[in-house]
């Protein structure tokens, strides 16, 4: 399973040749021992039931940030493969727990599958794990994986070795997290014309990829520019308030798209002045979290004065 705990980039060599060696011990072994599909043996049976312990810890750990369980569980050269691509070694793994500031509510971890090799020597378990909560912007999360762990027998003690996660698609609670994301950048949106402007940055995605096209004109890519608009048109105080209407969300794996219409007033030179404009709204599902990338409205005349 995998909880996102953002560690620095390792060396994806090293990683392969760990779990290609690890992986192609265990299917040498399995050459003269194939396992069925189910326990075939005592031992067996005993290890599966091990194994579907350890993996239940394991997401508890997680969740309570018990990193004592967690010292018990991985091995000392223990390396994990995130969905998002990111490796960590089991110092970063055990300092990713201790320092994440996410609010993990629930863990969930189904459909283990366990396969025994070597003896009862090695073992891999395949399953599923998700994992909701909240972030420390108070942003809500749900996050699914499917995950292949790779376990061994060490001195009469199970450890798991090395694994990999693969991010699972959930349209059902996307499209809700997307909505409330959208939801989250009109209340940012509307905090901005108070002057305050940290809401709003922090629904944003901080990539170099990012674009915003706004009522005013012209087009700002990448974070450090739109970071720069932002605390212009925080410092304007533009007054009033704007709601989407007539939405409409696409998601997808990890992109999503929300066309609507903005509707509301700002306050100049204390006067109402209506909007009523088109909007695209795109956002990137990054580390489990939907922010927006990208932002495209239509223009207002009373803004290009």
């Amino acid at each position: 399973m995998s909880a996102t705990l953002r560690v620095g980039q390792q060396n994806f060599a090293t990683v392969s040749i760990v779990l290609c060696t690890t992986v192609f011990a265990a299917l040498c072994q399995a050459q003269t021992q194939a396992p069925a599909a189910a326990a075939t043996t005592p031992q067996e049976a005993a290890i599966e039931r091990q194994i579907r312990e350890l993996a239940t810890q394991w997401s508890k750990a997680v969740q309570q940030r018990d990193v004592a369980t967690l010292e018990r569980i991985w091995a000392s050269d223990f390396i994990y493969v995130e969905p998002s691509g990111k490796s960590y070694n089991k110092a970063e793994g055990i300092a990713g727990v201790k320092n994440s500031t996410d609010e993990i509510t629930s863990v969930e971890t189904t459909t283990v599958d366990v396969r025994v090799f070597g003896g009862g020597t090695v073992a891999v378990d395949i399953g599923t794990y998700r994992e909701m909560g909240r972030d420390k912007q108070g942003r809500s999360f749900d996050r699914s994986s499917r995950f292949t762990n790779i376990w061994s027998l060490k001195a009469g003690v199970w450890q798991c070795d090395s694994g990999h996660a693969s991010a699972l698609p959930s349209t059902a609670g996307d499209t809700i997290a997307v909505n409330a994301s959208l939801t989250a950048f009109h209340e940012a949106l509307n905090k901005l014309f108070t002057g305050d402007v940290a809401p709003m940055k922090a629904v944003w995605s901080h990539a170099a990829d990012t674009t915003y096209m706004g009522p005013v004109g012209g087009l700002q890519v990448g974070w450090s520019k739109i970071d720069a608009y932002w605390d212009m048109q925080a410092a304007k105080k533009l007054g009033g308030k704007v709601d989407a209407v007539d939405v409409h969300v696409t998601v997808g794996s990890d992109m999503a798209v929300a066309h609507y219409v903005e509707k509301g007033e700002n306050i100049i030179a204390g006067k109402p002045q209506p909007v009523s404009i088109r909007s695209t709204t795109t956002f990137r599902k990054e580390n489990g979290q939907w922010l927006v990338i990208g932002h495209h409205t239509d223009t207002l005349a009373y803004l290009q004065k």
